[in-house]
Formats: C-alpha cells, sequence, structure tokens
C-alpha cells in the first residue's frame, strides 16, 4: 500500500473497484473497563538504555514497520496531544485474525490504544479541558493476485513511505500479510487530510499506484475520522466527509 494514499489523488483514468467488499462503521459505545497502572515496573536493560539515550534521537519514534531512522516519526512536528496518542498507536495491534475484511473498529484494540492516551493526558494535564482529537484515517483493503511480484511492492512501499514522512503528519502506518485468498488490510492514521494529500503526491506514490493497479486483482479505500474524547475515553469511526 502506498501511505499517502488518498482517493483524490489518483488519476482520473484510473479504476477502483470500489464494490469489492463493503464494510459498515458503526459507532462503538466507550470503553467501560480501565485497567490499572502498575504500580513498580522492573524494566530491562533496553529501556533502561533508552531513558539516557541521546536528545538527539528522543524524538523519534517508531510508527511503522521500518526501522530506519528515516522512517520516524518526528514528534516535534506535532502538538502535544498528537505527540501522545502516535505513542500510544506503537500499541496498536490486531485482535481477530480476519481483520483483512472485518469491519474497521473491530480489527484492533482501539480500547487498549485510547485508554493509554486518556491516561497520558491525564496525567500531564489533569485540571486543563481537554479537546476531543481528530484524525484523518485511510483503510486499504486488497487482494494480491498470484502472480504479483511481492517484493517490488514492498520495495515501492517502502518508498512512497518515506515520501510520506518527509511530508509530515503521518502518526501512523501499519500493514497485515495476505491470507490463504491474498486478502490484506494496511492502514494510515493521520493528522489530517491535507497531510495525507501532500504525502500522496510524490512521484514514489504514484509508482506504487500503478503496480497496485496491475498486482492487486481487488482493491478498495475507506476514508474514515476517529474522533477520541480524552474527557471521558470514548472513541469513534464515522465515514470522511470534508468540511
Amino acid at each position: 500500500m502506498a501511505p499517502g494514499l488518498d482517493v483524490a489523488t489518483l488519476d482520473p483514468n484510473w479504476t477502483m473497484k470500489d464494490d469489492v467488499l463493503h464494510v459498515e462503521t458503526a459507532d462503538l459505545p466507550s470503553p467501560t473497563k480501565k485497567k490499572k497502572l502498575s504500580q513498580t515496573k522492573k524494566f530491562t536493560a533496553v529501556e533502561i538504555a533508552s531513558f539516557t539515550a541521546p536528545l538527539t534521537n528522543r524524538h523519534l519514534l517508531q510508527s511503522s514497520p521500518y526501522g530506519e531512522p528515516a522512517h520516524h516519526l518526528d514528534l516535534t512536528t506535532l502538538d502535544r496531544p498528537l505527540q501522545l496518542f502516535a505513542k500510544a498507536l506503537t500499541n496498536m495491534r490486531w485482535i481477530t485474525q480476519d481483520y483483512a475484511t472485518a469491519p474497521y473498529p473491530q480489527a484492533f484494540n482501539w480500547d487498549s490504544i485510547v485508554d493509554v492516551f486518556c491516561r497520558s493526558m491525564l496525567a500531564e494535564q489533569p485540571d486543563a479541558t481537554q479537546e476531543d482529537l481528530h484524525l484523518y484515517v485511510i483503510v486499504f483493503r486488497s487482494r494480491v493476485n498470484k502472480t504479483a511480484d511481492r517484493k517490488l511492492l514492498g520495495e515501492l512501499d517502502k518508498a512512497a513511505h518515506l515520501e510520506a514522512v518527509e511530508g509530515g503528519g503521518l502518526l501512523k502506518y501499519w500493514f497485515g500479510t495476505p491470507n490463504d485468498l491474498g486478502r490484506n488490510l494496511a492502514t494510515c492514521l493521520w493528522r489530517d487530510r491535507s497531510d495525507a494529500r501532500r504525502g500522496g503526491a510524490g512521484p514514489g506514490h504514484a509508482l506504487a499506484m500503478r503496480a497496485a493497479s496491475r498486482m492487486y486483482d481487488e482493491w478498495f479505500v475507506e476514508r474514515l475520522r476517529l474522533t477520541v474524547s480524552p474527557s471521558n475515553g470514548s472513541w469513534r469511526f464515522t465515514t470522511w466527509v470534508d468540511d
């Protein structure tokens, strides 16, 4: 997947198979259970080393499967709530093996992600009025064909991700593994849609999308809005509508 993918940036001559999957995205109730933080913790040598890492590296966060520093998120480009949410997203995990086709709100551990974020906000600003957080989310569902050059797809994806990171505002990029039928899901969480448009405007994304049109039998894009309310720990996904 090209991380900056936005339907509006595609070549008008390309066709997207928007009837491949129909996914309902419904608002979910607020989390009802909160886990207490452990009062004591034994830190590993790696964790202790990270606390004393040079300040020049502390602002970089690995927010994708790519470990090279050039692919990391620069936290200094975000305001504090977004920094904390980006850190919470490092714990993003699928909670159903059918994540490729499951409704997006039910595919990942959003309860725990939001819980970590809200507790972080409360710890830093216990008396402050906490405004809702709104993120732009891209969900890319696909079925790769059997003859696809997966190595080439991986190389193109990595180049497109680097462009997206350099554009700024990409808080999280995640992709899974194709199932037995070749179906997979990849997703990006952005600060806002303008970041996604900017991140997807480079030549790397254009090459990745041309490859997608040849190497995927089916593909479908959802554009969602994630709203998180730190004041009460609630969250919901809704279809994105431009302001």
